[in-house]
């Protein structure tokens, strides 16, 4: 029998940023979100003892304030003379201390941070479990397959996963959560729905474990079906129609005979290809391994860039955001010895008044003459995309930039040698296309490197200097945060 590790590393950015203040993760009540991006801005973590107060793991900011509000006013009326004599950020004191206000600190988001911890903590994973049986599922998820490795352990899966995370609370502080499966679905949906449910040891490690017919005994009647991995709420409210509210029904829908009104046929009508997946899923069953994971290729690659620009920006200055991007991106593919042959933007944009009618937002893709990496070309057909899609008068709040079909710049240059029949003009032509573009490339791979010694910052167009610009923002920022 197989087993398969989920682990999930608890409130991550939030006991990073308590670790690095020598604070306890399971004791203070702390948030990390940008606060210069008003009280609406999306909480990145939020720690554990925060949560138990009733605050969600990824809420606003305001609505942390309002919970916090909500929380004092009763605690206020169990305070002596209904007053606080102090105030904490810490739930053991609050817990014991019933006249003290509660309290939590608010840290901005540091990306680069977060991103040295995991690294670490997969340094960790190595030494009990080779790469290629780990599967990084996100910055602070991993799965991975422990069949080849219990022999050291008593064949004991539960073992293994105490051994790993033990390591790295010592190592790190950083406790986590783990599922237990023989398959890789149950050991998400383990982690997921019981683990983190499931009594916590002194370090604050929960552990459970599901296989097959666990899974129908403890899960099969569970709500809501949101909690199961890939059921979000679209297929839930679709599902709710069929009058399918849990796993056990969906499992018996797929048993019921053809003759009946709800059955295996009507999923398959409902859901396409999916419905073979949430069949599976009923039941427990999970046909891909690590080994396909690691296999797998997919067939059309894509780099993407998108941002939310901070207010609503005129016509004139997004299209300089758009270039921005372009550039960026182009900047990539060269790095990484890439071409791409299709090019995409998708503009949302802000009403500026209630009674002004506009439409959402625009998008379009333009296919390229032939498969580049260059940044004049890229952004010459990103500038006549732009002006083809965009509404006149209107003010945009989103800017999307997508490079399809990429591909390495190897393969390109075979398909160009490929081609026998070209006659001479057109043949010097080419050459003369092909050292321009020659020129270009050595121009950016010259200031990827400055840009690597010195920061992103070290140069920039002129353009970028502009009061409206992006760019040295988002230099300084890792998928949209502060490094």
């Amino acid at each position: 029998m197989n087993y398969y590790l989920a682990i999930d590393l608890k409130s991550f950015y939030a006991s990073v940023e308590c670790v690095e203040r020598h604070l306890d993760p399971l004791d203070i009540n702390l948030v990390v979100a940008d606060t210069s991006r008003s009280s609406k801005t999306i909480c990145l973590a939020v720690t554990p003892a925060l949560k138990s107060f009733g605050i969600g793991g990824r809420p606003r900011l305001f609505m942390v304030e309002e919970q916090v509000a909500k929380m004092n006013q009763q605690r206020q009326k169990l305070a002596p003379n209904h007053r606080f004599a102090n105030h904490s950020v810490s739930l053991k004191e609050l817990t014991k201390n019933s006249y003290l206000k509660l309290d939590y600190i608010v840290v901005p988001p540091r990306m680069q941070l977060y991103i040295d911890y995991s690294a670490r903590i997969y340094q960790i994973y190595l030494k009990y479990v080779a790469p290629e049986d780990i599967h990084v599922y996100s910055i602070d998820e991993v799965f991975m397959d422990v069949t080849p490795y219990l022999h050291q352990y008593q064949d004991n899966p539960h073992i293994l996963a105490e051994t790993i995370v033990k390591d790295i609370v010592q190592t790190t502080g950083i406790t986590a959560t783990v599922g237990i499966g023989t398959n890789l679905y149950l050991a998400k949906v383990a982690m997921d729905i019981l683990a983190k449910k499931a009594p916590a040891d002194e370090h604050g490690v929960r552990i459970a474990f599901l296989d097959e017919e666990r899974y129908q005994q403890q899960l099969w009647h569970h709500q809501p079906l949101t909690d199961f991995w890939r059921i979000g709420h679209g297929i839930s409210q679709r599902l709710a129609k069929l009058g399918l509210y849990t796993m056990a029904d969906i499992a018996k829908c797929a048993l019921a005979k053809d003759d009946q009104a709800l059955n295996a046929k009507r999923l398959f009508k409902e859901f396409g290809i999916q419905a073979e997946l949430l069949i599976d899923h009923a039941f427990g069953i999970e046909t891909c391994t690590m080994a396909a994971i690691k296999n797998y290729q997919a067939k059309n690659h894509s780099i993407s860039s998108s941002q939310v620009l901070f207010r609503a920006y005129e016509i004139g200055e997004t299209y300089l955001i758009m270039k921005e991007m372009v550039d960026k991106l182009s900047a990539q593919l060269v790095k990484e010895q890439l071409v791409t042959t299709h090019l995409s933007l998708s503009l949302r944009y802000q009403a500026m008044g209630e009674k002004i009618q506009m439409p959402k937002g625009s998008k379009g893709t333009i296919a390229l003459p032939c498969a580049t990496q260059s940044s004049q070309q890229l952004v010459r057909a990103a500038s006549q995309l732009f002006s083809q899609i965009i509404q006149p008068n209107v003010y945009i709040r989103r800017v999307s930039v997508q490079f399809h079909e990429v591909f390495p710049k190897s393969q390109a240059q075979a398909a160009q040698q490929l081609s026998l029949f070209v006659n001479d003009s057109l043949a010097a032509y080419e050459d003369g296309q092909t050292e321009k573009l020659a020129r270009e490339e050595r121009l950016t791979t010259a200031l990827l490197d400055v840009r690597l010694r010195y920061g992103d910052n070290a140069v920039l167009k002129a353009s970028s200097l502009l009061d409206y610009s992006t760019a040295r923002m988002r230099n300084d920022q890792i998928g949209g945060h502060k490094k």
